[in-house]
């Protein structure tokens, strides 16, 4: 199998706008870890791919590696790529025994085909328009064997972050109490902040045509026209994102 080439030239120019963009978020991102919904979202995540422990997945998108974390507790056999080259750092901190390299996926997957067993895509295709969407779900496709399973979580059309953020506080009191759930949010009230500010700012993108959302039906078209057929939609983080199941067309899994 080939891993994704890090040379210097397959880095994106540290300086770009997108590139600092993220490397920002990532800063704060980890705070999720936090917030019920997220975790809930990871670990079902985790259950729909469940991979063996000789399985190789792929994840793609990988960010600052919290699937991967978890997914490299099942399987000594995962590679995770991401644009960010600073999410990597943080990845190979969680899981040390996965390999990690850069990646831009609206562009070719320097893997060969039917590499892996398995792949995840763990809220990353709402940044992309609908073309890079179809060539990006085309290329894990690819890369996944046929009867491999794939996961892919997405913001749904009506994305709230605030309504992510009233469910964590809600459940956080519930289980914890009120003087909790206050002392809980004023702990983490910047690092909240900064996220919901990064946010914003994925919503505005959004709005101006340059990222796309999903819907079932969409995100259905969407698997199927990339060679998987969708076995399930899932609302996850307090309803605000889509986690499909998919198999790729062949041999079943089961």
């Amino acid at each position: 199998m080939t891993i994704a080439s890090t040379t210097p030239g397959a880095q994106p120019a540290t300086t770009s706008g997108a590139h600092q963009f993220w490397k920002r978020y990532f800063t704060v991102y980890d705070t999720l870890n936090e917030a019920r919904p997220y975790r809930e979202m990871i670990e079902r995540q985790l259950a729909l791919v469940d991979p063996g422990p000789q399985d190789l997945v792929l994840d793609a998108g990988t960010g600052s590696g919290n699937l991967a974390a978890v997914l490299a507790g099942r399987t000594s056999r995962l590679v995770g790529v991401d644009f960010c080259v600073p999410a990597l750092d943080l990845a190979r901190e969680k899981a040390p025994g996965a390999t990690f390299a850069f990646a831009d996926l609206t562009r070719p997957l320097q893997f060969e085909d039917a590499s892996f067993d398995h792949v995840t895509c763990s809220a990353v295709l709402h940044v992309l328009s609908r073309d890079e969407q179809r060539f990006a779900l085309g290329e894990l496709t690819r890369v996944l064997r046929p009867g491999g399973r794939m996961v892919v979580t997405a913001f749904a059309e009506g994305f709230s972050a605030l309504a992510v953020y009233a469910e964590t506080l809600r459940v956080h009191r519930r289980d914890h109490g009120l003087a909790s759930a206050l002392s809980f949010g004023l702990r983490y009230s910047w690092n909240t902040s900064r996220i919901l500010y990064y946010v914003w700012r994925i919503q505005r993108e959004h709005r101006r045509g340059t990222y796309a959302y999903v819907d079932e039906a969409s995100f259905a078209a969407l698997l199927r026209g990339a060679g998987v057929s969708p076995l399930s939609m899932e609302r996850t983080l307090a309803g605000q994102c889509i986690t499909a199941l998919a198999v790729k067309d062949g041999r079943s899994t089961a």
